[in-house]
């Protein structure tokens, strides 16, 4: 079989088409496998970045965090201060005549020391019924409320007194409460 310049020509040419298709094709499949990986490493690497970002953030922000915990804590020790032990309760209640006294309050009775339980503290309360004039009364309710325990002033009552129309008989509740921690 002789093979004229022109079919061995052609025949090379063919080859070396189909060599180079198979060659690109290959590489187009070996190049998109490594595109799509690195895709996915880009992908990965901005989540990273991202990640990193906040937690730089959360890094410069430790000591403001660390600042608001101790104002948090500054708070919660107040807000416990003002919460009396069980043993302070009567105490409390005998404040009651000096602020009346200096208040120009008149107390004429005291109910008895109840009691409320809740989940989390003890409401004791006392039901007061006092003689003064309505500008006496509120010195009287804003001095209970600087005491340095937490204070309750409610069910308020105030009628007038026909004798004296400066003086009016007033009945109110006092309470304090107590941390279920502290009975």
């Amino acid at each position: 079989m002789k093979f004229s310049l022109a079919e061995l020509g052609k025949k090379q040419a063919v080859g070396f088409t189909v060599a180079y298709v198979i060659i690109i094709l290959l590489l187009v499949f070996l190049v998109k496998g490594k595109v799509v990986s690195l895709r996915a490493i880009s992908m990965e690497l901005s989540r990273k970045r991202v990640a990193v970002e906040e937690a730089k953030e959360l890094i410069d922000g430790e000591d403001r965090y660390r600042q608001e915990i101790d104002e948090l804590e500054k708070r919660i020790e107040m807000y416990e201060d003002k919460l009396p032990e069980r043993r302070e309760v009567p105490q409390l209640f005998r404040e009651l005549d000096e602020v009346a006294g200096q208040s120009q309050i008149k107390i004429i009775s005291v109910g008895s020391e109840e009691f409320e339980e809740s989940q989390h503290y003890r409401r004791y309360w006392r039901r007061l019924e006092l003689e003064g004039g309505y500008h006496e009364l509120g010195r009287f309710i804003n001095k209970l409320e600087s005491l340095s325990r937490f204070i309750k002033v409610d069910d308020i009552q105030i009628g007038s007194t026909p004798e004296n129309l400066l003086k009016h008989n007033i009945k109110l509740t006092v309470n304090t409460f107590v941390s279920r921690e502290t009975i």
